[in-house]
């Protein structure tokens, strides 16, 4: 039973990456992103764009990306697609971008897996005369009764200092947490620690 899971897992791993990769390959040129972070024992990829390259007239922006986890015992991946509402903060003395938007979450560990709808949002700081410098910071939640399957609740929280290299590629240093809480007492730990980064705008 559980070797027959581990496949069935494995294919649902497969088909993901090969949509991320197509989805890559197909979308408009025009205002996308492409971010790659690699820490410890964890590694997430992902693209950013306007919703309007993808539906024309809609506003705002898609988020689609996966986490994989390689660790004895701990395996994990965590692919998403979300959107994502952005503007200008209104701050007096910084640049700050926000934004508000919802994200699908499928989780998937060692023994266990589900789904979770999640509510979050981002913020992204620059200061006036260090425009180089970049911070940011992140958080997604999804309740139990927005979570399925196995998963009762998950999150995904993170912060960043990032560093604008050339226009339009930056590199950055962060930290985050990926979890699911599973019904009864255990968890799926996506990923807890630093990471290193690159992000390219297209």
């Amino acid at each position: 039973m559980a070797r027959h899971k581990k496949s069935r897992s494995d294919l649902v791993k497969a088909k993901i990456g090969f949509g991320l990769v197509l989805a890559a390959a197909t979308l408009p040129a025009a205002a996308a992103g492409f971010d790659a972070a690699i820490g410890e024992e964890a590694v997430r990829v992902g693209l950013t764009g306007d919703l309007s390259s993808v539906f024309g007239g809609a506003k705002g922006q898609y988020d689609l990306g996966a986490l994989w986890r390689s660790e004895d015992g701990g395996d994990a991946f965590v692919p998403h697609v979300g959107v994502l509402l952005t503007g200008d903060a209104g701050a007096r003395d910084a640049k700050v971008v926000a934004g508000l938007g919802i994200r699908a979450a499928y989780i998937d560990g060692e023994n266990d897996d589900g789904a979770a709808i999640a509510l979050g949002g981002q913020v992204d700081v620059r200061i006036p005369g260090y425009d180089r410098i970049a911070l940011g910071a992140y958080a997604y939640g999804a309740p139990e009764v927005t979570s399925f399957g196995d998963v009762d609740s998950y999150y995904d929280i993170g912060v960043s200092v990032g560093y604008e290299v050339i226009k339009d590629a930056s590199v950055y240093v962060g930290w985050r947490q990926v979890q699911a809480d599973i019904d009864p007492n255990g968890e799926i730990e996506a990923d807890d620690g630093f990471h290193l980064g690159l992000r390219l705008n297209f």
